[in-house]
C-alpha cells in the first residue's frame, strides 16, 4: 500500500465495521491472510461477491467498466500474469483484494494468496497515524 501506507505507519482498525455487512468497494481492510491465521494483511477491496472482475495491461475492469484509481502507483517489474487476467467472477461471500502499489502486491492476483473470506475481515481501516501524526 506504498504512498497509502509506509513502514512505521500505526492502523486504527474498526473491528465492529463488517461485523453485519459485506465491506464496499475500495474499502481498506485489514484481514487474516488466507491459509495463514494470524498474519494479518492490509490491502483494499476491488471486487465483492457476485463481481465480475478483469485485467488487460495493468487496467482493472470491474463489471466491464473501467476503474478510475487514482491511488494506484506502478513502480515497474510487474509480471504479466499481474498486468494482465481474468475475468473472474467473485462467488458469494469472497473479496478480491490488491495492494495501491500494483507492480509488487501479494494480493488476490496470485494463485497462494487467491480470494479472502468474509469471515476473515478483522475489519476497517480507520486511522492512520504516521510518527505519531493522524495522516488520515
Amino acid at each position: 500500500m506504498k504512498d497509502t501506507l509506509v513502514p512505521g505507519d500505526v492502523v486504527m482498525t474498526d473491528a465492529h465495521a463488517y461485523r453485519h455487512m459485506q465491506p464496499a468497494h475500495e474499502s481498506i481492510i485489514v484481514f487474516n491472510r488466507p491459509n495463514e491465521r494470524g498474519v494479518l494483511v492490509i490491502k483494499r477491496v476491488i471486487a465483492i461477491g457476485s463481481d465480475t472482475i478483469r485485467s488487460v495491461n495493468g487496467q482493472i475492469y470491474l463489471n466491464d467498466k473501467i476503474l478510475n484509481e487514482p491511488y494506484v502507483s506502478h513502480t515497474g517489474g510487474a509480471t504479466d500474469d499481474m498486468m494482465n487476467f481474468g475475468p473472474i467472477k467473485i462467488p458469494p461471500g469472497k473479496l478480491f483484494v490488491m495492494g495501491d502499489d500494483r507492480d509488487i502486491s501479494l494480493d488476490s492476483r496470485e494463485v497462494g494468496f487467491g480470494l479472502v473470506d468474509d469471515s476473515d475481515v478483522i475489519g476497517g481501516a480507520l486511522y492512520v497515524f504516521s510518527a505519531g501524526k493522524y495522516i488520515h
